[in-house]
């Protein structure tokens, strides 16, 4: 039986009061190797945000629980969902450990998780990428508490 975090967002639509869950994995279950972002490369992400129309900032999140039920809902964390322009969707969560660093604790779908077990170097590449070419993004969402 797999990790899973689960988050509920509501929908981003004004006056819509829908909610969609994704499951995220847990990646402690596919590399022991930890993977910390520094505050620095999410400032530069949530500048994308408010630059770039692919980019958006949503502040949608209803709940978010880890795989023992613990309720993250309140805590300092960042999700970032998005879709390449060669339409693979994927998602990362981040929680908040250090003063200047977030961990990633969970991966979305279980394809993207799969790559990542194989190659390591595809996480930093597609933070790079969120970073350095966002034309290389049909849609970036950056979604916090």
């Amino acid at each position: 039986m797999m990790k899973k975090w689960n988050i509920e967002f509501s929908e981003s639509k004004e006056g819509n009061s829908n909610s969609f869950n994704i499951e995220f994995y847990d990646v402690s279950e596919f590399t022991t190797q930890e993977f910390e972002i520094s505050d620095e490369i999410i400032e530069e992400i949530l500048i994308l945000a408010q630059q770039k129309e692919n980019y958006n900032l949503l502040h949608n999140i209803r709940f978010l629980r880890n795989f023992n039920g613990k309720d993250y809902t309140n805590k300092n964390v960042i999700v970032i969902l998005g879709t390449t322009i060669l339409e693979q969707k994927f998602g990362m969560l981040y929680l908040k450990i250090l003063d200047k660093s977030f961990k990633l604790v969970a991966l979305w779908p279980k394809e993207f998780i799969l790559q990542f077990s194989d190659d390591n170097k595809l996480l930093i590449n597609f933070l790079s990428d969120i970073v350095n070419e966002p034309d290389s993004f049909y849609d970036i969402s950056v979604i916090l508490p």
